[in-house]
Order: structure tokens, then C-alpha cells, then sequence
């Protein structure tokens, strides 16, 4: 295998994706940008509800073509979705013309996936590793490793009940919806019904977890958001001997603010974002959850 040149971090939402993508690009070698959703579709409860970047773009312009690439680059010099803000090139302020030699001078037939590394190049801005961090990309990561052959991929982990709990929450402080402030008011039978998405997913992606590991050995890795948070040194050496990159001083000493960090720009990890799902479920909720995945619960150290 070739030298390293990009990461991928996948998973379930809510798992901590966001702190490592900081973690990993302290290092002066490493360039990972935001999430692209160029590969997944946005589903609620499985109903797909908006078409992935790939097939955005596959409307507005066939990249086989020349005039195909000159629509797509006049459409991604305009995009403002926030969704999409990955690609939002004018906001990193990329020369467009050279965006769009560099893009037609790849081969016809490779430039759906050309796209994305030129991307992926873009925000890693000079550094030799580049790569992106879409939790949903778990579902793609053969075809991740079969564009992109010296590529890694991180798979981010964490107990269930947290993710439902983080979901809660952020939902919670961003506003209410009329429709789901009433369903709120069921109290707990909404938690359970709500809840049922998450345990679901957290099933599905599992069981992929267990497939990627015997696929893709050397490649592939499970990085538990707990792990990480409780031995932050030992679990980032491993982490840097699998992507075979110096671990740094600076990757332990972060001060990004979010509900993973300390606050007040205090450096080092918060102990207590492992457990405080258990101050934000009812405990109804906490058996439901064990109900439905009591035995891996307890395999991943899950079990209280």
C-alpha cells in the first residue's frame, strides 16, 4: 500500500465525528474538510427526502461532457445551502477558473469522482492528507476505498443512549416546530417512538461496523467516542499508528468549544459528556434501550 493521502470519517451521528476531524487536522500534515454528503442521500426514518450532492450535480450538468463541467462549476460558485457549505468554493474564495481547467483536464470518465477529490483538495489546503467527514458515508465505505485506494477510513462510535440523548437536546435548544412541540407534550410514549430511529440506525450501522473490520483490515477502524474522551493519549496513539502519522502535542490540547470540550476554551476533553445522557432520559427510555440492544450493549462496554 501506498503512502496515506485521505481519511474518511463515518458513523452515526452524534458520535463525536466533529472532535476528531479537529483533533486530526492539528496536525500539520492532515487537511480533512467538513461533510460533503456528496454520496449519501438526507432520509427521515428511512423516506428519503433530498437527493445527495452526486445527484445534484448529475442534474444540472453531465460531467462526461465539457459543457456538463461548466454548468456544474457555475453551479457550485452559487451554492449557499448550508447543507452543501462544503462546497461553497466562493467562501474560500477559489480562483473559478482554475477550478474549471483543473476539473476538465481530468479524464471524462473519472470525474464524478475527480470532483470530490479536487474538492477534498481544496480544503486540505496545501497539507499532503486530505479528506472529509460525513457520518452518513458509512454506507459507502467500499466504494470510498474503491475511488480513493489509499484511503482510511474512521468509524465513530458511541452508546446509543447518548446519541439519543445529544439528538434530544440539540433538537430541544434549536427551536420547536409546531407539529413536534404537540407530539412532545405525549412526554415519554413520544421518547420511545422517537427513540426507535436511533436504535434502529444504531443496529444497521453496527452490523456494517462488523462487516468493514473483516473487509477491510488495516484500512478500516472503530474509534469509541468514550475511548477517546477517558484516555485520550493512549486512544490517539493508536489511532496515529493505525493512520501511520505522528501524534502531536497540540492533538491533546484542544480548544474548540462544543459539547465534546471543556468550556471556556480550557483545554483537554469533558469526562462528563459520557454519562449525561442519564440526567436527560427518562428511565422508561433507558430500559427500552436496553430491551432493544441489551446483548451489544454490553458487548461494547455499554452495559450500565
Amino acid at each position: 500500500m501506498h503512502s496515506l493521502d485521505h481519511i474518511f470519517i463515518v458513523g452515526h451521528g452524534r458520535t463525536g465525528s466533529t472532535l476528531t476531524r479537529h483533533i486530526l487536522n492539528s496536525s500539520d500534515c492532515i487537511g480533512l474538510g467538513g461533510e460533503s454528503h456528496y454520496l449519501i442521500d438526507s432520509a427521515t426514518l428511512g423516506i428519503q427526502s433530498r437527493p445527495s450532492m452526486r445527484k445534484q450535480l448529475a442534474r444540472v450538468g453531465n460531467l462526461a461532457t465539457d459543457e456538463g463541467v461548466r454548468k456544474v462549476v457555475d453551479h457550485l460558485f452559487t451554492i449557499r445551502e448550508r447543507r452543501f457549505m462544503f462546497w461553497n468554493f466562493s467562501a474560500k474564495e477559489v480562483d473559478r477558473e482554475a477550478f474549471l481547467r483543473r476539473l476538465l483536464a481530468i479524464d471524462p470518465a473519472e470525474r464524478e469522482r475527480g470532483l470530490f477529490e479536487l474538492a477534498m483538495d481544496i480544503h486540505a489546503a496545501g497539507r499532503p492528507v486530505g479528506g472529509e467527514k460525513t457520518p452518513a458515508h458509512v454506507f459507502f465505505v467500499p466504494q470510498l476505498l474503491e475511488w480513493f485506494p489509499n484511503a482510511k477510513i474512521i468509524h465513530t462510535f458511541r452508546d446509543p443512549r447518548a446519541i439519543y440523548a445529544s439528538r434530544k437536546k440539540k433538537s430541544e435548544s434549536a427551536g420547536r416546530r409546531p407539529g413536534k412541540a404537540g407530539l412532545r407534550r405525549l412526554g415519554v410514549a413520544f421518547q420511545l417512538a422517537s427513540s426507535l430511529h436511533v436504535i434502529a440506525n444504531w443496529q444497521r450501522i453496527e452490523k456494517y461496523h462488523r462487516r468493514y473490520q473483516e473487509r477491510f483490515p488495516g484500512r478500516y477502524t472503530l474509534l469509541k467516542y468514550e475511548d477517546l474522551v477517558l484516555e485520550p493519549q493512549a486512544t490517539l496513539e493508536r489511532l496515529c499508528r493505525f493512520l501511520d502519522v505522528p501524534l502531536t502535542e497540540t492533538m491533546l490540547q484542544q480548544t474548540v468549544i462544543n459539547s465534546s470540550f471543556l468550556p471556556d476554551g480550557a483545554a483537554g476533553f469533558e469526562i462528563g459528556a459520557i454519562t449525561r445522557w442519564r440526567k436527560h432520559m427518562d428511565p422508561l427510555v433507558q430500559s427500552w434501550f436496553k430491551f432493544w440492544l441489551g446483548p451489544q450493549l454490553r458487548e461494547y462496554g455499554y452495559e450500565s
